[in-house]
């Protein structure tokens, strides 16, 4: 089975766990992207089961992603994912992404976010924290994706 072995610094991440598992417990009941069921009429049962399958979904790939930072990790700094859970961590860093984007990094625009803080010193720390971990899991995401890319 392809994995891939992260050495990450404990001194830069294991700071911004709290954070990603407070955002981790926001998602609990809800989803980071509000979706319209499917045209099915007016099916509230239907809609309500497509709903908890999406969250349930969600919730199980943040679960495996937060699970990637055990006493292992504490202890080595390294993070071990396999092919077969590439893809729930993919979508888990991208559902905590958006959550934070919502929530903590509201006040930035898109563009400074996708170009890069131009005065990072300027952030409140709260908003700091959250573009570290906010740009900490698009790395995540990318190197994941560099790395099973077929």
């Amino acid at each position: 089975m392809s994995r891939i072995e992260i050495t990450l610094s404990l001194k830069i991440v294991a700071p911004l766990l709290d954070l990603l598992k407070a955002t981790a417990d926001e998602l609990k009941t809800q989803l980071a992207v509000q979706l319209h069921p499917p045209a099915n009429g007016d099916d509230a049962e239907m809609d309500e089961m497509w709903r908890d399958s999406l969250l349930s979904t969600q919730n199980e790939g943040v679960g495996v992603l937060l699970a990637l930072f055990d006493g292992n990790f504490f202890e080595t700094g390294v993070v071990t994912i396999n092919a077969a859970e590439s893809m729930q961590i993919i979508r888990a860093c991208t559902a905590l992404r958006l959550q934070m984007r919502l929530r903590q990094l509201a006040d930035i625009p898109d563009e400074t976010l996708e170009q890069g803080i131009g005065d990072f010193d300027a952030l409140q720390p709260a908003a700091r924290r959250a573009l570290m971990a906010y740009m900490f899991l698009a790395t995540l995401q990318e190197l994941i994706i560099r790395h099973f890319e077929p």
